[in-house]
């Protein structure tokens, strides 16, 4: 498109596509929880002023686990190279003012990581009852750390398999309209040569 607009480290952005506006329904959305908490997941009418449909996934706690989680996320069906990626910007709203995150995830199959088969890279958002437009640049991602397979922008943008929103316990969201800029498409490609993985640690 050519109308898109600077968002990131691009003077202006050329390519630029919807990866998703939930209007044919979930796709090839998934939601998943951690094993204390629950997860629902539809794709329902945006509300509040949105026209057009959404998706709405409800974050449930079973426990007083300090780290329960829900999401939900999309397979991207292969490794993709998001090395020239300028931005995603996305809307969301929340049933109560509460932190959403925003993650690039890339599974690891080598010997290199033994916590988790994904390690990510991620921003997190303080997001509100009304929708709110909100903008992922991989210079403002999380620096590296110790913290849920934070492994930085550095270790996954070349491989990307997935992608997924998080949302606070006990907690709905809705998400709307998630757009790419510095892409056409993403296309896939076969898995990568194995390779070291190493987390800075802060």
């Amino acid at each position: 498109s050519e109308g898109a607009l600077y968002l990131g480290d691009s003077a202006y952005v050329k390519k630029y596509f919807v990866f998703d506006d939930f209007e044919n329904g979930a796709g090839a959305w998934e939601a998943a929880a951690s094993l204390n908490a629950e997860v629902t997941f539809n794709i329902e009418s945006a509300g509040l002023g949105r026209e057009g449909k959404a998706a709405h996934f409800i974050c449930k706690r079973d426990s007083a686990a300090q780290w329960d989680w829900a999401l939900i996320g999309r397979e991207l069906g292969g490794y993709v190279n998001m090395s020239d990626l300028d931005s995603i910007r996305f809307w969301v709203r929340v049933s109560t003012p509460s932190r959403i995150s925003f993650s690039f995830d890339r599974f690891v199959n080598d010997d290199s990581v033994t916590s988790s088969d994904n390690i990510k890279s991620w921003r997190h958002f303080d997001a509100d009852t009304v929708w709110t437009q909100f903008t992922v640049i991989p210079a403002e991602l999380d620096t590296a750390d110790s913290n849920g397979g934070n492994y930085g922008w550095e270790a996954v943008k070349d491989s990307v398999t997935k992608i997924g929103i998080f949302g606070a316990m006990d907690t709905e969201v809705w998400v709307d309209d998630i757009e790419v800029f510095g892409y056409g498409i993403f296309d896939p490609y076969a898995p990568v040569v194995k390779k070291s993985v190493v987390r800075k640690e802060e």
